[in-house]
């Protein structure tokens, strides 16, 4: 048993046997490339009836475009490998794996700049954190000697 293709008497006389081109012609000065709807003479590009149309799918291409260049822009980790930051030591450790992770690619020098800026705000907060607790303790000490030379004066 032998395969051949259709017969042409079973194919249908509405669909034609090349796709039928969109009549405009692009600013370059060549014709449009795009296959139109069997209706149509023009793209969805050029149909002048089909402009919200074609509006619409551009506002989608551009939401998606934007959307997949900011996820391409980003090397990210999942959240249960970036190590926890809860003291200094942690800042240390965590400054030790961006340089790490930066170095063999995992993460893209722009999120290493930003996790290496959070790491630095995060220590100059417990910095000035522990400064404060030690102006209250001296300032309370000053306290306690200021009123123990009253005393004596007295």
């Amino acid at each position: 048993m032998s395969h051949r293709p259709d017969a042409p008497r079973l194919r249908s006389p509405e669909v034609p046997v090349t796709p039928v081109r969109c009549r405009a012609v692009k600013a370059d000065g060549t014709r449009c490339e795009q296959v139109v709807p069997a209706e149509g003479d023009a793209c969805l590009w050029h149909d002048d009836a089909r402009t919200r149309e074609a509006q619409a799918a551009r506002a989608r291409g551009a939401e998606g475009k934007a959307a997949a260049a900011r996820a391409a822009k980003y090397r990210t980790v999942p959240d249960e490998a970036v190590p926890p930051l809860s003291d200094m030591d942690d800042a240390v450790a965590a400054a030790a794996w961006v340089f790490r992770m930066t170095g063999n690619g995992t993460l893209d020098p722009a999120t290493s700049r930003e996790l290496n800026r959070s790491i630095t705000t995060f220590k100059d907060g417990i910095h000035k954190r522990d400064l404060l607790r030690r102006i209250r303790e001296l300032e309370k000490q000053l306290k306690l000697v200021e009123q123990q030379r009253g005393r004596v004066r007295d």
